[in-house]
């Protein structure tokens, strides 16, 4: 291999072939490591090191090929590859779990081959630190998020409102794919509960949008295909006008003007109805009270 010498007096390599090559990502995947395990403490970092190894190989590739065409080289987009590996493997980081600590120790992995080339490094170093954090950060909200609907479709409450009869309330900023999860859930209850019928209030539902429009339909068919008819409220204008985009059929979805109206529906529909109490009854409730 020839090395050539830069106006900056920084080494450039021509381009190895490909036994090189492979030699060179070897060596710098154990300096990756090795400089990653050197910069975090927590053993939950550490026991990500090799999982982390696997996913820097297309960055230290690209770290690779960019100091190989040399800092001042024209090839613009190596450098580009290079941040966007960069960014990627800070998004993996977050996804496994690591400190924002050891995401920084990753950049200290990365540079690891930049190390003969002080040109290089100084080129490098503070944007790919920049765009690693960033990929975390972002990957890092996102995870949030996730676990955060995740835990509301497995805690969701799914009431029993007579026998046969249960109840899901439906509230926040939801998307598609979390309403078709707390469905599947939904169907399996009523299932299990060999429901006649299931309630499912819209009001709290948020933004409508033809995608939740479909995944409520959805709900619906699933119920229906059980032999369990659902009865809908909280369906005001804008939800009418996301599930008539979808092609809702209203002469088969039952809606309720209203959730009082839902619940009578819902309840009329397994015999049994509901009945205000009268002035004995309410006197005794009172007296209970005191």
């Amino acid at each position: 291999m020839r090395v050539e010498i830069s106006a900056y007096s920084a080494p450039v390599l021509n381009p190895p072939d490909d036994a090189e090559r492979s030699a060179r990502l070897s060596q710098a995947e154990e300096e990756f490591e090795q400089a990653y395990l050197a910069a975090v403490e927590l053993e939950a970092d550490r026991a990500a090191a090799a999982e982390l190894r696997v996913e820097a190989l297309p960055a230290l590739d690209a770290v690779l090929r960019w100091l190989a065409m040399g800092p001042d080289s024209p090839h613009s987009l190596l450098r580009s590859e290079t941040l966007a590996m960069g960014s990627l493997l800070g998004r993996r980081a977050a996804r496994l779990g690591v400190s924002p600590s050891a995401a920084l120790g990753l950049v200290n992995g990365l540079l690891a081959p930049l190390r003969p080339s002080s040109r290089a490094l100084s080129e490098a170093e503070h944007p790919l630190r920049a765009v690693c954090m960033e990929g975390y950060v972002a990957a890092a909200a996102e995870r949030k998020e996730e676990l955060r609907g995740a835990h509301w479709v497995e805690h969701v409450p799914m009431l029993p409102l007579a026998q046969h009869a249960i109840l899901l309330v439906l509230e926040g900023e939801r998307d598609a794919a979390q309403l078709t999860e707390v469905g599947e859930r939904f169907a399996r209850v009523l299932f299990r509960a060999e429901a006649r019928v299931g309630f499912i209030d819209l009001t709290g539902l948020l933004d409508p949008s033809s995608a939740r429009a479909s995944a409520l339909l959805g709900i619906d068919e699933g119920a229906r295909t059980l032999g369990c008819p659902l009865v809908f409220s909280g369906v005001d204008a804008s939800w009418q006008a996301a599930l008539t985009e979808v092609g809702a059929d209203f002469d088969l979805l039952r809606v309720a003007p209203s959730f009082s109206q839902g619940l009578e529906d819902t309840l009329a529909l397994v015999d049994c109805q509901i009945r205000r109490f009268g002035g004995l009854t309410a006197a005794l409730r009172r007296l209970r009270r005191q």
